[in-house]
């Protein structure tokens, strides 16, 4: 993903939604505080180096549920805020 944002940064946006893990557990529990939940994501992006922005859903997974509910889908959204391409 970091290489399509990075050959397509003039003409494109790109970032991750970050929404409830759907795997939570040892060293990584299900958070209960917002700051849990950014504290996951400051990890991720440390640990893999990702410099993409991320956008935190909110606990109720009003984004995660607007596109679908389906975790790690991939979305091209276009200027007039239509889903253009959807990959599960």
């Amino acid at each position: 993903m970091e290489s399509l944002a990075q050959e397509f940064a003039d003409i494109a946006s790109f970032f991750t939604i970050w929404v409830r893990e759907a795997h939570a557990g040892g060293n990584y529990p299900q958070p209960e505080t917002v700051d849990g939940r950014c504290s996951y994501a400051r990890d991720f992006l440390a640990a893999d180096h990702v410099a993409i922005p991320v956008v935190m859903d909110d606990f109720g997974g009003a984004i995660q549920h607007v596109m679908g509910g389906f975790p790690n889908s991939v979305y091209i959204i276009d200027t007039c805020g239509r889903v253009a391409y959807r990959a599960n």
